[in-house]
């Protein structure tokens, strides 16, 4: 029953990007923000390494996010 409903999703790309939860995704950056300033105030105010190391990490882990999130299901039962 699981199989059947995997391989009927044949959703197009455009299918899947129309369908995206656009509320997380900005909450998402919101928070992810709200951290990047709060660490930037505790540094008094500098990017120094602790600002820069969360931004590329926020950037790096997000973007990994929306790339994932379009990968389709079958692939990860396949591979598991």
């Amino acid at each position: 029953m699981l199989r059947e409903r995997i391989q009927a999703s044949n959703y197009s790309f455009l299918d899947k990007l129309k369908s995206i939860d656009y509320l997380l995704i900005l909450l998402i950056l919101a928070i992810g923000s709200i951290s990047v300033f709060a660490i930037y105030s505790t540094e008094g105010g500098k990017f120094s390494f602790y600002t820069k190391n969360h931004i590329i990490r926020l950037s790096v882990f997000f973007s990994l996010f929306l790339v994932l999130s379009f990968v389709r299901v079958s692939t990860w039962y396949k591979n598991a």
